[in-house]
């Protein structure tokens, strides 16, 4: 199991608990991103400025229960799928659309490097869609993607209780409403999700200013 080890490590770092703390504050970034290339120099420079992105999740339900199979050390579960609707009453991005919540969970059945027994390990990738969007590429005009990881007591793949998720918003192009031109940003908050999956996604960010698109 290798390679199972590998993929899985990184889980290991993640917060335990079901909290559902907001964190509406936070004013920290972990320095885990690159500018990317085709920025250049330009963004490096730019004035940077701080914002939140607050989506209230509502109307959940798993369209896809993936597919879990059990091993020796544990159960993995790949797949498992939530759309929620997502409204943001005061935000620039993408102030109503669709969330879809990706998740790979793996349960250890004994103690391994940087997991315990008993515990679940999930990641997963989150998107945000605009009806408008045709989704299609990671920078679409009204698309804002990004991944979670938690540690968490249950499996939220085989069972329903509250539970919360570290997200983070990698380095990306996105356009604010009303504006001619993309905006850079990346971040990181919460996740959060209730028995019947609705809750909120919550991200404090650093945004560039807005890139004039060229006629």
């Amino acid at each position: 199991m290798r390679f199972l080890k590998l993929s899985m490590s990184s889980l290991g770092a993640t917060r335990r608990g079901r909290s559902l703390r907001p964190m509406r504050h936070l004013t920290h970034f972990r320095g885990l991103f690159v500018l990317p290339l085709v920025a250049g120099a330009a963004l490096a420079d730019a004035p940077i400025t701080s914002d939140a992105i607050e989506w209230e999740l509502s109307r959940g339900s798993v369209v896809d229960r993936g597919e879990s199979i059990v091993l020796p050390e544990g159960t993995l579960t790949q797949g498992f799928t939530i759309e929620a609707k997502a409204r943001a009453d005061d935000s620039k991005y993408i102030p109503r659309g669709t969330l879809r919540l990706s998740l790979t969970a793996f349960t250890p059945s004994i103690d391994l490097p940087g997991q315990s027994a008993g515990y679940t390990y999930v990641q997963g990738k989150w998107t945000v869609t605009d009806q408008a969007s045709t989704g299609k590429s990671k920078h679409s005009p009204g698309m804002i993607s990004g991944v979670i990881s938690a540690e968490l007591d249950f499996d939220p793949t085989a069972g329903r209780a509250a539970w919360s998720a570290e997200a983070t918003l990698p380095m990306s192009a996105i356009t604010p409403v009303g504006a001619d031109g993309i905006q850079w940003a990346r971040g990181e908050g919460e996740l959060t999700l209730s028995p019947g999956l609705e809750g909120e996604l919550e991200l404090a960010v650093e945004v560039w200013p807005v890139a004039t698109a060229a006629k």
